[in-house]
């Protein structure tokens, strides 16, 4: 069975590209904003989640601890173009994350496969 995948990013473009990338061996879903993201994460069992840092209405630190607040440990990818020390100490407050900055494409992939394969970080 494929792994799951959750993107959500408010980057349309973005979100088709990375829904491109990896559909051929992972089931995704993608969702334009935190509050959708987080619709999916309740109704779905994803295996990871690549989430955008800034977005309208909730962002990625909200995402993460709404998530986290309901019991939901998933690995979550921080893929955003906020590269900065602070952001990132905020992330790392949780448990089972990355931090990566855009557009570091290879990487992502890299650890996305990782990540669905083991179903947690190395």
């Amino acid at each position: 069975m494929k792994g799951t995948l959750l993107i959500v990013d408010d980057e349309p473009e973005l979100v088709q590209n990375l829904k491109n990338l990896f559909s051929d061996d992972f089931q995704v879903f993608t969702a334009g904003d935190g509050v959708q993201g987080l619709e999916i994460l309740n109704q779905r069992n994803i295996d990871c989640v690549i989430c955008d840092f800034s977005m309208p209405v909730m962002d990625g630190l909200q995402v993460i601890s709404k998530t986290r607040m309901f019991g939901n440990h998933v690995p979550f990818i921080f893929y955003t173009a906020y590269d900065n020390e602070a952001l990132k100490n905020q992330i790392a407050e949780y448990e089972n994350t990355l931090f990566l900055a855009k557009p570091n494409i290879k990487e992502l992939i890299d650890m996305t496969f990782i990540i669905i394969k083991n179903r947690s970080f190395l």
